[in-house]
This record gives structure tokens, C-alpha cells and sequence, in this order.
């Protein structure tokens, strides 16, 4: 692929991506669920936001985990970089849990400086854009190298880009960075561009999500080792010793955290591809979507999609007669992932370990549909070089006719999915139509595949703006009273929602306000069990919470939790007039405006404090990574800061280093002896300094070795 057409293929996939996001481009209105967040949660939906009535707003309920995890982590990131701090420490949630060390934060992703050129709103949406864009490009340049036809390349790289996988998971804005660099591996292995190698395999790992990261480097290994024939120890091993500042952090974390498998009969039952939902290859929505409230199964439909529309499909049969070599790997890559992610009998044995029900081989579908997207190029490449007949399109038409025909009678006997297959058949129907036109002569097929190309498009296009919503700016986290009032008044002091008044926990962190609670695949375990231990109850592998609140007296009686709260410097509970609520002698109301109520809690426990309650204690400084403290006792004593205590934390005395102890199994704590001292709690993780003195020793490695082949 000569110059001219690498620029000509990387405007074409830009423009193609500028059409998907029209909205963005021609309306103004940005990739982000503000639809579902004013309408369904806490505080917004209790407030008319744009004219529309308290929790009516029209909305597609789906990608709630980006303003509840990933926005937030984002939003924290940005705030510390930009004050010139590494942004290691989020102490707004579970009374404070590592940031960086969290993947999905992405705090150290390349492309995130984005976000120091543009607002965070615009940022984050050219970050939702460029994914389908560059790998759209990135895919096609790969396709041109190993010869295919540039119509076969665009069909594999549009089926790629916006195949269901990217489309459901687009607007999380982590997992499609990870992917997106894939292509461009491969791509550099077949032109043996040893750089860019590296650095594609390295990106993944800061892009926000391990598992699909870890899933690109050995698919590219493997790879590799295909189409050279050696794997070379520089590729194997620089990519992780490069992002071994998230790495070695991260598995710190993942080592310490609640993080646990999923019950076996719901792996299997629910997370795993059931043999019947393997039609959605052919119609998605065979099921219904969930964008549009139909989807009739119980499971996550995002977890299940292996669409990548329904015109490539009609040149996979043409892999049977290929030659290409490369169809082997992909065939086989394909064959093993789908096996891995459905229920089979297989997969019924295997998952019986508990260690790899720890996640869901359903993220791996973005490979299987890399290879299927790669397949049906190959097909259509062999296809436009073959002759056709009517002979011939008579009987694969005859065949599709009766996979229709008993496609129709399945969903007479079941009793749905009779509209998405109506919508396959017209497909069918428009696609069998332009090959019959084009028959006979080259240059006719070629216009056909043209037109049903931007069919294919068109029906990824429907898919795309049906699942993905888009919404004006005003509707990241607007401003309400309640939220006002909170930032004005709490200050580091916790806050906490009883019953119908429970606010996201993750807001904390996006509005700068500071929860006991949390929801993070990767949070400390001690910390779960110390909130459960209130009730009795198990660790959550994702959520720490206060046991809720039910009744209007559950706030008095439940003497547990109100200890609990109070240990943890739970200053102000927010209530609503709903829950009728019989408010303690301890509560003071101090709010009470738009049905919220806000109570100051009296016996909370201040944020520091000596475990004698004699002396004096003043935090002078609190940020993320360091809070510094003035202490007067009459004699030695424990200070107990009531955040969360976690390896990497110290604390100086006057200057001293002095051991951090933890108080109530959770908290930080140090033995203060007896006058005037100034404290200071730092985290300074080994974990990171030991990953930046290795990323740093494989950069210099990598430009050594780059060095010492340019001299050659």
C-alpha cells in the first residue's frame, strides 16, 4: 500500500467514523449516558433537568459503569495530573483506594492528554471517536498488506470497527482503546516495524483493561511466531517491562482485593454464550436489545454479542476454497475463543476451577470477531477473482432460502424474533439481488459489492446510533441543590444515603464529596470485611456498602450501622421525606429543601483522633496522596486516621519514619508519644517505584537496541 493510499484510507475511515458520530460532529450533542444517569439515579432524577419532569427523561439504560466508575476515575486522574501529582490515591470512595494501581483508570494512557487540550467533556468524546476511527484504519492497512482487495479490506475493517462488540462497549472508552491496537501489531509483524511492535503491545496495558490486554499480547505472540517462525526476547519481554509502572502496581492490587470468582452455575448458566444465542451471529437482536427494552433473556446482552453484521457472512463459505495460508491462524483463533465463551461440554468441566471464573471469556470475543472480520475478507478477495454463474448463485441462494426457512419456522415454534429475522431476509434478499446483477461481467459484480458494502454499512450504522446514546454537554453530572449544599458544607467529612436518599457511591469522586462506600472490581479486601461486618454479610467482589437502609425506623435500630458510620467520620446522612424517617437523637437536621433532607451526625467519629479522645488533633492538609497533622497529647497515645490503610502508605513524626499500624482491622493508625508533634501520612508505594525504575531501564533498553540496528 503505496503513500497516497494510506492517506486516502486514513481520511475515508475518518470520514466513515464522522458519519457514525454525526450527532457529535453536526449536532453538538456528546457520547455519554447522561440520558440514563438524570433519569434513573440519585440526586438528578429527583430534579427537572432541561424541562423535562423529575426521572422522565427518555433514555437507552445502557452504559451505566461509565458515570459510576469510569468518568469519575477520569475526572480524579485529570485532577490530580493537572495539579502535578501522580495520581496514585483516590480517597473520595471506600474511605480511600488506590487510583492508578486501578486499571480501568487508565491514568497513565498516551492519549489521554486529550483531556489537557480540551475540556473533559470534548476530550472524552474524540477519545469515544477515535476507536472505531483508528481501527478502522489501522485494520485496513493491515488487510492491504497481506494482499487483500482494497473492497475486501474495507468490508473486514468496517465489519471490525463497528461490529457489535465495539458498539456496545464503545462508550466505556477503555476496552476499545485496548483493542484498537491489535491490528496495528499485526500490521507491524508483517513489516517487521520492531518499534511499533512494541509499543502496540505495551499500550493495551495502560489503555484500562488487563484481561483483554493480556489477550492482545499473546494473540500478537502467537502471531508472531506463525509468520516469522522465532519469537524474539526484546518483543516478549520490553512491552511488559514498559508498562510495568501499571502493571506491578496493579497486580498488587488484584492480589489484596475482594475480587472473587462468580458462582459456578451462574457462570455457566448466564455469563457463558447458551447454544441458542450463538443465532445472534446472524440476527443480534434476535432476543431483543436492550436500548430499546425488548430483550427478552435474563443475561447481559452486551455479553453475548458476536455480530458483525449480517452481508459478510455470505463470503465466509469462500474460506473452504482459499489458499490463503493466513486463514488457518484466524480459523482457528475464531474456533477456540467461541469455544471458550459459549456453554459446551467442555467449558461445563473447565470452569469448574474457581481461578478462571474470575472474569468472563466473553471480552474475548472482540479476537473472534477480528478473525471472523479478517475471514470474510479473505472470502470476498476470492470472490471477486472467481467467475460466477447463475449455476452458481442459484444454489447458494437456494441454500439461504432454507437457513431463512427454518429460521422462520424456530421463531414460529419459540414465538419471537420474527421481526429480526424479517430485517436478516430483507438483507438477504438485497444482497442475493446484487449478485445476480452483477453476474457475468467483472466490472457490474464489482459495482454490486460496492453498493451492498454500503448496505453492510448502513445496517452497522442502525446498529451503532440504536444501542449508543448522545446527549447534549448539560447533561454530565448537572448542578443540583442538594449536591451544592454537600460541597459547601461537608468538606472531608464522609457523607452517607439512608434508604431512597443513597447516592451512587462513585459520585463521591466525580463531585469532590467523600463516601465509605465504593464499587470497583479492585478495591482492598479488609475494607469489604469491615463494612460487612456490621451485618454479617459476605464481601462483594465489587461493591463495599453500609448495609442499606429499609423503614422508617431502621435508622434507630439498627445500632450497627450507626457505629459503623460513626467510625468511619460519617458527619452528614442524606434522607428523603419519602422514607418517613425516624431520625435518632444524635441526627440534627440542618437541610431540608426539594424532598432531601440532611442530617448532621453528631457522634461521628472526627477524621483523626486519639484513641484516648484526650488531646488535640488538626488535619492542616488533606490531598489525595499525603494529609499532614498537627498533634498535642499529654501522653503517648494512637492517632487514627479514618482512611483506609493499604500497603505504600508511611508516616513521618516530626520528620521520623514511624511504622503505620492499622486500627479496627481497616484503618491507619501510629503511635504518637507524648507533646506537640506534626504528622504526615505519604503514600510512596514501592510497587510504583519499583514499576517506573523498570519502565524507565526497558525504554532505555529498547532505544539501545534501536540504536545498535540503526548502526548496523
Amino acid at each position: 500500500m503505496g503513500k497516497k493510499e494510506i492517506f486516502l484510507s486514513l481520511i475515508t475511515s475518518t470520514l466513515v467514523a464522522g458519519v457514525f458520530f454525526y450527532k457529535f460532529f453536526l449536532l453538538g450533542q456528546l457520547p455519554f449516558p447522561g440520558d440514563l444517569l438524570i433519569a434513573e439515579y440519585k440526586p438528578w432524577r429527583s430534579y427537572s433537568i432541561l424541562g423535562y419532569n423529575p426521572g422522565s427523561y427518555p433514555n437507552k439504560a445502557q452504559y451505566p459503569d461509565t458515570f459510576k466508575q469510569l468518568y469519575p476515575w477520569k475526572t480524579q486522574v485529570i485532577e490530580q495530573l493537572k495539579s502535578g501529582n501522580l495520581p496514585l490515591w483516590n480517597p473520595h470512595n471506600f474511605s480511600g483506594a488506590p487510583l492508578l494501581a486501578n486499571f480501568q483508570s487508565s491514568a497513565l494512557y498516551p492519549l489521554s492528554l486529550l483531556y489537557f487540550l480540551f475540556s473533559q467533556p470534548l476530550a472524552w468524546s474524540i477519545l469515544v471517536f477515535l476507536q472505531p476511527a483508528l481501527s478502522s484504519f489501522f485494520s485496513y492497512w493491515y488487510c492491504r498488506k497481506i494482499g487483500l482487495h482494497p473492497m475486501a479490506s474495507a468490508l473486514a475493517s468496517i465489519s471490525f470497527s463497528y461490529g457489535s462488540f465495539m458498539t456496545v462497549w464503545l462508550e466505556y472508552n477503555t476496552i476499545g482503546h485496548v483493542i484498537v491496537w491489535l491490528p496495528l501489531a499485526l500490521l507491524a509483524i508483517e513489516n517487521r516495524w520492531t518499534l511499533i511492535l512494541i509499543l502496540s503491545l505495551s499500550l493495551p496495558f495502560f489503555a484500562g483493561h488487563p484481561q483483554i490486554a493480556t489477550m492482545v499480547y499473546l494473540f500478537s505472540l502467537i502471531y508472531l511466531r506463525v509468520r516469522t517462525g522465532r519469537l524474539q526476547i526484546s518483543v516478549i519481554l520490553i512491552p511488559l517491562g514498559i508498562s510495568a509502572v501499571q502493571l506491578i502496581p496493579g497486580i498488587e492490587l488484584a492480589l489484596n482485593s475482594a475480587r472473587n470468582a462468580h458462582p459456578y452455575e451462574f457462570f455457566v448458566n448466564n455469563v457463558l454464550i447458551q447454544p441458542q444465542q450463538l443465532i445472534m451471529l446472524v440476527f443480534p437482536d434476535f432476543f431483543g436489545n436492550p436500548a430499546t427494552r425488548n430483550y427478552i433473556l435474563t443475561d447481559t446482552y452486551i455479553g453475548k454479542v458476536l455480530s458483525i453484521g449480517l452481508v459478510p457472512l455470505f463470503f465466509l463459505p469462500a474460506i473452504l476454497r482459499s489458499k490463503n495460508k493466513l486463514k488457518h491462524i484466524f480459523m482457528i483463533t475464531a474456533g477456540v475463543i467461541l469455544l471458550l465463551a459459549t456453554k459446551n461440554p467442555l467449558t461445563i468441566l473447565l470452569y469448574r476451577i474457581p481461578q478462571l471464573r474470575t472474569s468472563s471469556p466473553t471480552l474475548f470475543i472482540f479476537l473472534f470477531q477480528l478473525c471472523l472480520a479478517i475471514l470474510t475478507g479473505i472470502g470476498l478477495d476470492l470472490f471477486l477473482r472467481e467467475p460466477h454463474t447463475i449455476k452458481k448463485l442459484m444454489k447458494r441462494s437456494l441454500l439461504v432460502i432454507i437457513l431463512l426457512g427454518l429460521g422462520f419456522l424456530m421463531t414460529r415454534l419459540l414465538g419471537y424474533g420474527t421481526r429480526s429475522l424479517i430485517y436478516g431476509a430483507i438483507f438477504s434478499a438485497a444482497a442475493l439481488a446484487l449478485f445476480f446483477i452483477g453476474v457475468g461481467k467483472k466490472k457490474y459484480m464489482v459495482l454490486a459489492l460496492t453498493i451492498l458494502l454500503f448496505i453492510h454499512t448502513a445496517d452497522l450504522f442502525y446498529a451503532f446510533q440504536k444501542f449508543n446514546p448522545f446527549v447534549p454537554a448539560d447533561l454530565f453530572y448537572p448542578t443540583t441543590a442538594i449536591v451544592t449544599f454537600l460541597k459547601d458544607r461537608a468538606e472531608t467529612n464522609r457523607i452517607w444515603g439512608f434508604g431512597t436518599a443513597a447516592i451512587e457511591a462513585n459520585f463521591a469522586t466525580q463531585l469532590g464529596l467523600y463516601s465509605p462506600e465504593g464499587y470497583d472490581p479492585l478495591y482492598p479486601a479488609w475494607y469489604g470485611e469491615y463494612l460487612t461486618s456490621s451485618k454479617g454479610g459476605k464481601t462483594s467482589r465489587s461493591d463495599a456498602q453500609v448495609t442499606p437502609g429499609y423503614g422508617s425506623r431502621d435508622l434507630i435500630n439498627n445500632t450497627d450501622r450507626l457505629t459503623l458510620l460513626n467510625n468511619l467520620g460519617v458527619k452528614y446522612i442524606l434522607d428523603r421525606v419519602e422514607n418517613q424517617t425516624v431520625a435518632p437523637a444524635s441526627l440534627t437536621k440542618i437541610y431540608d429543601s426539594d424532598g432531601w433532607i440532611v442530617y448532621e451526625n453528631k457522634d461521628a467519629v472526627p477524621r483523626a483522633v486519639l484513641e484516648s479522645r484526650t488531646g488535640i488533633v488538626h488535619i492542616d492538609s488533606y490531598t489525595p496522596n499525603r494529609v499532614d497533622l498537627t498533634v498535642s497529647t499529654n501522653a503517648p497515645d494512637t492517632l487514627v486516621l479514618s482512611d483506609t490503610y493499604y500497603p505504600g502508605w508511611i508516616a513521618r513524626i516530626d520528620g521520623k519514619k514511624t511504622e503505620v499500624r492499622r486500627a479496627n482491622h481497616t484503618m491507619r493508625a501510629v503511635v504518637i508519644p507524648a507533646g506537640s508533634h506534626e504528622v504526615m501520612f505519604s503514600y510512596e508505594p514501592q510497587s510504583v517505584r519499583l514499576g517506573i525504575m523498570i519502565t524507565i531501564i526497558s525504554i532505555l533498553t529498547l532505544a539501545a537496541l534501536l540504536w545498535r540496528y540503526e548502526k548496523k
